[in-house]
This record gives C-alpha cells, structure tokens and sequence, in this order.
C-alpha cells in the first residue's frame, strides 16, 4: 500500500502524515539536542541573537528513508560536520539555505535542492526568508 505524502502552506504549520517530533521549541540548547538525535550531533548558532527560534521537527519513515519537516523559524548556522553514514537532501520549503559542502559552495531554495556529501565537512546556513542575491556565507564564522 503506497501512503501519498502531501507537503502543504497551513496556518499551523502541519505535515499531514507526518510525526510530530517536537513544536513550539525556543531554546537553542533543546533544539539542537532533539535534531542531534534525529540526525547527528551538531552545533548551531543564531548570526542574529536578537532572534529567537520557533522550531518544530516532523518525521516520516518510508522503507529505509526517514524524510524530515525542520523548521527553526530563524535564521541559523548549522556544522554538523562530516554526515558519515548517510546523504542529506536539503530543499527548504521556504526561504533558503547556503552550504558548504567540502571547498563546495552551493545554494537551495523551494525550487532547488542541494545534496550534500556524507564524506565531506558541511556547514549550512538557513534562513526562511528569500536570499539576496550574492549571499555570504561569512557569518558561519559564528559556529
């Protein structure tokens, strides 16, 4: 039996289909600790302390492959490292997202996805605003 997935705009933010792993969460330290768990530890910082997160993770397993919602209603600055044993496909469903993948540079949006080495050091920034063109990357100086 195939479960169609459905990606939706909702005024709460839903993923029909989807497990709620976590909603509403403010504190950095608690984020980080509950997307390490999905993912792999990580550090995280805010460019911008002045903002504060919303963020929520929903889960679905298909088969092998778990597909992710994350949002952290902020911009943040991601290190996560080397992936090691898995590939991340990044498609922000808003805004977008800078990476660094290796000596890579490479931008996603809603309309790109970035595919991102498990053998290579990452680094990513998120925003769920547009991008302006020409983004830096420099403030990943900050994690």
């Amino acid at each position: 039996m195939t479960m169609p997935i459905h990606f939706c705009d909702s005024p709460a933010n839903r993923v029909p289909n989807f497990n709620v792993e976590f909603e509403g969460k403010s504190d950095a330290d608690d984020v980080v600790e509950h997307v390490g768990r999905a993912f792999k530890p990580h550090k995280m910082a805010l460019p911008d302390p002045a903002h504060t997160l919303d963020a929520a993770l929903h889960s679905l397993r298909i088969g092998n492959v778990t597909l992710f919602f994350l949002r952290y209603g902020a911009e943040v600055a991601i290190d996560p490292g080397v992936l090691e044993d898995f590939v991340l496909v990044q498609m922000p469903a808003n805004g977008c997202g800078a990476y660094a993948c290796g000596d890579d540079e490479i931008a996603g949006n809603p309309s790109l996805a970035a595919v991102l080495s498990p053998q290579k050091k990452i680094r990513m920034q998120l925003t769920s605003t547009a991008c302006p063109k020409g983004k830096s990357t420099s403030s990943w100086d900050s994690i």
